[in-house]
């Protein structure tokens, strides 16, 4: 048998205060308020730890988008553009959030999302940027823009990259993303069904003829013609 450590002698108040905090402790675990309040503070937990784990991938990805931006620089013919835009509702109802093409992959590069025309550019650089980052007229016609994916690309001189770097000298409008949504939320507002699109997996970027879908996106941004001549790419 154990040897147990006898409680010591209580006075009538001190026991008073031991009965009551005994009688609180009983209550705490029959309480469903007490026992929800412990579940929320555990999945609170839970979203913290998955906080870090975030905050840490886009640190890694931060360093790759960097590191991808000096090879841009000095690549020839490097062309900067902005093929998303965040927080606008495009013209099928879907609007993106920022992070949601932070697992992107593999991403390719086509013209009019046409896969006969065979891949036309060499993605260089993929990374996101703040409503202060995007275009002066990106944010004053969308007020409500949170943000954009900015992809840089060098056009291939085999297949149809001559072709396609030619409609891009040309001044075609339009660039566009194809995409699976992963994690999506829907919400209608006075008629209108809205789709949130908060992970998606982003496999191809296109240059279109008749204009992107999502309102705000720019094909060519932040290069100087003379500078793309000399072989030369500055982003601003």
């Amino acid at each position: 048998m154990l040897y147990r450590t006898p409680d010591p002698p209580y006075n009538e108040q001190q026991l008073r205060y031991k009965r009551q905090w005994q009688a609180r402790q009983a209550t705490k675990r029959d309480n469903p308020y007490i026992a929800y309040d412990r579940a929320e503070e555990a999945q609170r937990k839970a979203q913290t730890q998955r906080d870090i784990a975030e905050n840490e991938h886009e640190l890694k990805m931060e360093r790759a988008a960097f590191k991808g931006i000096q090879a841009a620089r000095v690549a020839p013919d490097a062309y900067e553009g902005l093929a998303c835009v965040y927080g606008v509702v495009d013209a099928h109802g879907d609007r993106f959030h920022p992070g949601c093409f932070k697992e992107a992959r593999g991403v390719e590069y086509w013209f009019d999302h046409n896969e006969t025309y065979g891949r036309t550019a060499d993605i260089l650089a993929l990374w996101e940027i703040g409503r202060k980052e995007l275009p002066l007229v990106v944010q004053l016609d969308h007020p409500e823009a949170t943000g954009g994916l900015v992809v840089v690309r060098r056009y291939r001189d085999d297949g149809n990259g001559p072709a396609a770097k030619a409609w891009i000298q040309d001044g075609i409008k339009g660039i566009s993303v194809s995409f699976r949504p992963e994690r999506t939320t829907t919400r209608t507002t006075n008629g209108r069904t809205v789709r949130d699109i908060h992970r998606a997996d982003l496999w191809e970027i296109s240059d279109a003829r008749n204009g992107g879908v999502v309102p705000g996106v720019i094909p060519v941004t932040g290069f100087k013609q003379l500078s793309l001549l000399e072989g030369s790419y500055r982003r601003g």
